[in-house]
């Protein structure tokens, strides 16, 4: 069975098929590729499911599984 993690962020930016977040554990700027961003917004705080696997660009990029919404900065 794979392994995941789960990271925390707050969403800085949204694309076609990627989200930029700035990751609350280490202060860092992430990209976290996902089939939707739908339903969220700049400035929502996420809780992202993916493999642990991160690649070693500028900035970092994730796959995401699961992209849970934590709060809404915007209501």
């Amino acid at each position: 069975m794979q392994r995941m993690e789960t990271m925390t962020g707050v969403i800085l930016e949204i694309n076609e098929n990627q989200i930029l977040i700035r990751d609350e554990a280490t202060n860092q700027e992430v990209a976290v590729n996902t089939c939707c961003v739908c339903n969220l917004a700049v400035n929502d705080r996420v809780s992202i499911l993916y493999s642990g696997m991160m690649t070693m660009s500028i900035p970092p990029q994730i796959s995401a599984r699961r992209i849970t919404r934590l709060n809404c900065r915007r209501c």
